[in-house]
């Protein structure tokens, strides 16, 4: 297929000569105008191109605002926007199937993201210490979140989990201290440190899909005070701070028929 984004890079820089700085009785003459610089090859994306971080400091995304990442980038690759202050809104289109760890670590002005139809996974580090990331989107094509995917978003206020998730693993959500809404499907069965340190979170709907809890899956939640849980839920000592009340139910047998 054609080329669906063509645009020239950066110009590139002449290098700066110094032998008339060590020139300490230059003879007088006429100083030709710099020769042009030519300009960088120009940055080409076809369907089923993956966005890297040399692509983005070469069309200077680095420094934008708001951006539109071209309709034919299938994947967006390992630390391409990593640290892209400057950033407060980007559009990710359906196209984009595969989105890179750290992808967008410490974008700390992005505010909203919607994560297209097609991703399955959430990769380590995603969106790591967004930390003006107030609106995420997950859609239900997503069935793993990685380790630190959301970690430090602290104006994440409410997440749903897609069914399909089985687990929720160490540091997805941990140091979110503003969440106070989490939407767990029934299709989650383990949960690890995934929560560590939301401290504004205060209640926890746990489906019986879940068997079991690790430690420190919930440790650092202050203002958690009970939890109810299924008979077939193990918990692992330290996996809820000390003195929250666990609360036991015994499954209905309808539950399984109808699952």
């Amino acid at each position: 297929m054609g080329i669906c984004f063509e645009r020239n890079g950066a110009y590139a820089r002449p290098a700066q000569t110094t032998s008339e700085s060590h020139n300490t009785n230059p003879a007088p003459h006429h100083n030709p105008s710099p020769a042009p610089v030519p300009p960088a090859p120009p940055i080409s994306f076809f369907y089923g191109s993956i966005l890297k971080k040399s692509d983005v400091l070469k069309l200077g995304w680095d420094k934008v605002s708001s951006l539109t990442i071209p309709n034919c980038v299938t994947k967006i690759d390992a630390e391409a926007f990593k640290e892209c202050t400057s950033l407060t809104d980007i559009y990710i289109p359906n196209s984009v199937t595969e989105i890179g760890p750290w992808a967008f670590r410490g974008c700390t002005n992005l505010v909203n993201i919607a994560i297209p139809d097609g991703v399955t996974n959430i990769d380590d580090g995603t969106f790591a210490d967004c930390t003006n990331l107030a609106g995420i989107i997950i859609p239900d094509s997503v069935t793993e979140i990685g380790h630190w995917a959301f970690k430090g978003c602290t104006r994440l206020v409410n997440v749903s989990i897609p069914y399909g998730v089985k687990y929720l693993i160490s540091g997805t959500f941990q140091d979110c201290t503003s969440l106070t809404s989490v939407t767990i499907p029934n299709s989650v069965t383990h949960i690890s440190g995934a929560f560590q340190g939301c401290t504004s979170l205060a209640t926890i709907a746990i489906p019986d899909s879940v068997t079991k809890i690790f430690s420190e899956a919930f440790q650092g939640c202050t203002k958690l005070m009970s939890v109810t849980l299924s008979k077939n839920c193990q918990v692992t000592p330290g996996a809820f701070p000390e003195g929250v009340k666990l609360t036991y139910y015994k499954q209905n047998l309808l539950d399984f028929i109808f699952k």
